[in-house]
Parts: C-alpha cells; structure tokens; sequence
C-alpha cells in the first residue's frame, strides 16, 4: 500500500513539473513570436549567455543579440576574455570562442559586461578589443559595459566604442530609500561628470533606478547619452512583452536596449 502510494505520489510530482516546464515553454515561445513580428530582437536582448548550451539555445530561436559577463585575463604578455561573472564562474571558455562559433550569424548587438577594467589592464583590455574587432568586425554591434571610475575607460569612447556606465545599484537605491534629494543630486552630479571625463555613450542601470535617472540624472546629460536596461521582463511569464510594450520605460525613445530573461532548459 505504501510503495503505490508513494508511486503515486511521484507520478504526481512529474505530471505538475512536466506542466510547469511546458507552460514556461509556451508562455516563452508566444513572447519570443512578438518579439520577431515587432522586430524588438537587437532592443530586446536575452541575458546572461555565459553558457554555450543557452547560446546555441537563444540562437536555435532564432535571437541574434545577447549579454554576457566578461572577465579580463592575461597570460604572459597575451591577454583574453574569458566568460565569467567572476572568477568563480568562468570556466576557460573565452569570448573569442563564442565569436568563431557565431560567424555564419547577422548579429544584431552583443552586450558585454567586462567586471575588471581598471588602471593597471585597460591598456591591454583595449588592445584586445582593437584584436578581436580586426578579426570579427565587432564594434558596430558591441556594447561594452563596465563599472570603472578611471579616465582611462575614453580610450575606448574615442576608439569608437559604445561605452556605458554601469550605475551602482546599491548605492542609488540606498539614497533613495534614505530620501536625500541632496545626496541624490550629488550622485547625479557624479555621474554626469563621469559621462564627460570617459566620454561615455550611454548609462546603463536597473529598471529601479529609472526614476532616478529621470529626474536627476537626465536633466544634467548631454541629450546624446542614452541607456541601456535590466530586471523588467522574464519571457517564462504570460503575455510578458505586451505588458512591457505598455510601460513608460519601453516607449522611452532614450531607452535603447532592454534585457529580458530568457528561461534556458537544458
């Protein structure tokens, strides 16, 4: 009596994750069929591609943009990015490795978050860039994010690079929490003096932080500073796109990319 109940019991178990797993699929497979009809892929971008299984994945779909974490490694006097929110994470499989992999695809624009430039690598970090464009003709398409400070970082803006500023999430949402409209306007100043010293082409933040940049930041930049965006959307949910379709942030012309989650199932 127990062994077929808990028989039972496991039967259960799968039909509940079989269907959960298939509704997630559904409710993907509908968001990703208006997302090709109202030709959003390229303002609309899958995130986190670290692993090659979910690449291959986006791509069977037919997505031709992604994000991905970049961690920058050198070996001698070679240097490499290898794929990786931190140290952790990344595995050895480099960024080059994904490029020779995606050369039969029109890619629409490649989100790269490189955790590491700072004053000692940025030098060789923009060498390698400057390698891999000459090899795969990826500055068009790329954009290249990062959190550093350094001056260093308008080597790249002049090099013709899309840069942007990755906003301290934390921070701005601890302020605002605070209710300091000083120290929020501060902020701002900070960051709008960092667009003019890096010669940054854009900023990019949480969607929480969205009202901070209207009304601190954006009235200090220059009109020609647009932003890129996250945590708003997963496709797993149902009729997730035309929710968003509906939302200020979307119809922000100034709003130029918007990662979604993709739900990857191996």
């Amino acid at each position: 009596m127990l062994k077929k109940l808990s028989l039972a019991i496991l039967a259960l178990f799968i039909m509940v994750v079989a269907t959960g797993v298939a509704i997630v699929k559904y409710n993907q497979y509908q968001n990703l069929q208006l997302l090709f009809k109202d030709e959003l892929d390229g303002r609309l971008i899958p995130h986190k591609a670290n692993h090659l299984g979910k690449l291959e994945s986006i791509f069977d779909r037919g997505i031709r943009s992604f994000e991905l974490d970049l961690m920058f490694k050198q070996k001698g006097e070679q240097g490499y990015f290898e794929i990786g929110h931190d140290d952790k994470e990344a595995k050895g499989r480099t960024f080059e490795s994904y490029l020779a992999l995606l050369q039969p695809y029109p890619i629409k624009k490649i989100w790269i978050d490189v955790k590491n430039i700072d004053e000692n690598n940025a030098d060789a970090v923009l060498a390698h860039l400057e390698f891999l464009d000459q090899k795969y003709s990826i500055k068009p398409i790329l954009l290249l994010e990062s959190s550093t400070t350094s001056v260093l970082f308008q080597n790249f803006s002049k090099a013709g690079y899309h840069t942007s500023y990755y906003l301290p999430t934390a921070v701005i949402n601890n302020l605002i929490e605070q209710n300091d409209p000083q120290a929020l306007q501060l902020e701002a100043q900070r960051i709008h003096n960092l667009t003019l010293t890096q010669s940054l082409s854009a900023v990019s933040f949480a969607a929480s932080l969205y009202p901070f940049v209207k009304t601190y930041l954006e009235p200090l930049i220059s009109d020609n500073v647009v932003y890129h965006t996250w945590n708003i959307i997963m496709f797993k949910e149902y009729r997730a796109l035309e929710q968003l379709k509906e939302k200020a942030i979307f119809k922000d012309p100034r709003i130029k990319t918007i990662i979604y989650s993709y739900h990857y199932i191996s």
